[in-house]
């Protein structure tokens, strides 16, 4: 019984998560690669580009706690 109980709790909790999928992507019209300042001007343009690449360059070195 546990067992049958088990795997029904499982179908059940597959479908709705699939169908709230499902209903986020419909809602939303637009993907999920949109450009970032399509509309803008081209100078904002071109700033935004180069603050998006510096971010790849960021790098953080935590310090270790010595005891």
């Amino acid at each position: 019984i546990f067992i049958a109980l088990g795997s029904l709790v499982l179908v059940l909790l597959f479908i709705f998560a699939k169908r709230q999928i499902m209903r986020f992507t419909l809602r939303s019209r637009r993907g999920p690669h949109v450009p970032i300042g399509h509309s803008a001007p081209r100078w904002l343009r071109k700033e935004i580009e180069r603050r998006l690449d510096l971010v790849g360059r960021i790098k953080h070195e935590p310090k270790l706690v010595s005891e």
